[in-house]
């Protein structure tokens, strides 16, 4: 990811521990995949875990007036009113800009919001996804906060097959069938990967990239 931070003399956009959620309203209505749905899960518990504070969530159009520091995550109305166009993102890319008062993580796909989550989470909670239990060591820090900033990235991955044992249907005549289905229902959406991504053999389960 690339990006500036501000110099002005008061940097801090939010206290984490003050901030609600307001995310693009389709990751609660099921008209996107559940790496939006997941993407707020990861959030709210990453910045739960090392702030030792509850952040509340609400789909954009339900928050209640007056909150005074908001991350807006996602493809939210919010974000297009202030000039952040997710249409310049590719379906993996993300844009977190971080002004006072409000952050937007911005993204056109549930796949990069869950990747601008990543890489929000590593640079303001020091949390580095490095257990698939999700067990990392935390330092609570209840006065975490955001620098007003704004970034842009994506993975760099030029192209992407994700395959799994379960895919054989000689060594599971049974189970390949129902692997395959629950790979296009939950996890490989069109319109959700870049390029070269394959869609047909993704599962989750294990990644080969070049």
């Amino acid at each position: 990811a690339a990006g500036s931070f501000a110099a002005d003399s008061d940097p801090v956009s939010v206290r984490l521990a003050d901030a609600a959620v307001v995310c693009e309203d389709g990751y609660f209505g099921g008209r996107t995949s559940v790496w939006g749905l997941g993407a707020v899960e990861a959030l709210t518990n990453v910045i739960a875990r090392t702030t030792g504070a509850r952040i509340p969530v609400f789909p954009e159009g339900r928050e209640p007036v007056g909150l005074r520091s908001v991350i807006y995550l996602g493809c939210t109305r919010r974000a297009a009113s202030a000039g952040v166009d997710v249409r310049k993102l590719g379906a993996a890319g993300f844009r977190i800009r971080a002004e006072k008062g409000r952050v937007f993580i911005a993204a056109r796909t549930g796949t990069g919001a869950s990747h601008g989550v990543t890489e929000f989470a590593r640079r303001f909670c020091d949390y580095w996804f490095l257990t698939v239990a999700d067990e990392d060591p935390v330092v609570v820090d209840p006065d975490r906060t955001v620098r007003c900033c704004d970034i842009s990235g994506r993975p760099v991955i030029a192209s992407r097959e994700i395959y799994h044992d379960m895919f054989d249907s000689r060594k599971h005549p049974t189970t390949d069938r129902l692997w395959h289905r629950w790979t296009r229902m939950r996890r490989a959406v069109p319109g959700e990967l870049d390029g070269k991504d394959r869609v047909s053999l993704a599962c989750g389960a294990y990644s080969h990239t070049t």
